[in-house]
């Protein structure tokens, strides 16, 4: 099997991209207010970051479009898809390390 025959098509690859990036698009429009997001009571809290304005939702919706950039950026550009890893791993590691301190 050659390199070639085991990549994905460009349809997959952009299928990929689309759902993990949508995710990504979905938490990042909740966060600066486009899509509201009600709490489910006013007064109890579900999780540690229960809302969506917070720093964290922007850390892991950035995680995810990165994410979903690397499988789009071909293989030849590297520096493309080294900065899409950068930037997935230190939003990621944002993300998990703070809350791990909140709690």
């Amino acid at each position: 099997m050659t390199q070639e025959s085991s990549q994905h098509s460009l349809r997959t690859r952009i299928a990929i991209f689309a759902i993990v990036a949508g995710v990504g698009l979905f938490l990042m429009l909740s966060y600066f207010g486009v899509i509201h997001w009600p709490p489910i009571r006013p007064g109890r809290r579900r999780a540690i970051f229960s809302d969506p304005h917070h720093w964290q939702i922007l850390s892991i919706a950035i995680a995810f479009i990165s994410a979903g950039a690397s499988f789009i950026v071909p293989r030849h550009w590297h520096f493309a898809g080294r900065t899409c890893g950068i930037i997935l791993v230190v939003s990621l590691l944002a993300g998990v390390i703070g809350s791990f301190l909140a709690s």
